[in-house]
């Protein structure tokens, strides 16, 4: 499964279409390869994919919070003009 979701990411990253098909193999003529890991290259590029979303989320729900903030600050401006008839 690591390797599936490896490829997937790289396909992704570097642009290339991925297709899915679902596909019934004859067990009695199929080679089983198990791949013990994945070259050092792909996991290094899976992670900084992973660190760059979580980032980016991170960075997202911060400008919410300080837009909020400003929004905030904004109507409290507004009150107090309108409270010293500066408005």
């Amino acid at each position: 499964m690591i390797v599936v979701m490896g490829g997937l990411v790289l396909n992704a990253k570097y642009g290339q279409p991925v297709e899915v098909k679902n596909v019934k193999l004859d067990t009695s003529t199929t080679t089983v390869e198990v791949v013990e890991e994945m070259p050092e290259e792909w996991l290094q590029e899976a992670e900084a994919a992973r660190q760059a979303v979580i980032d980016r989320k991170r960075a997202e729900a911060e400008l919410e919070a300080v837009q909020s903030e400003i929004e905030a600050l904004e109507a409290r401006e507004t009150e107090l003009e309108k409270e010293l008839g500066l408005f």
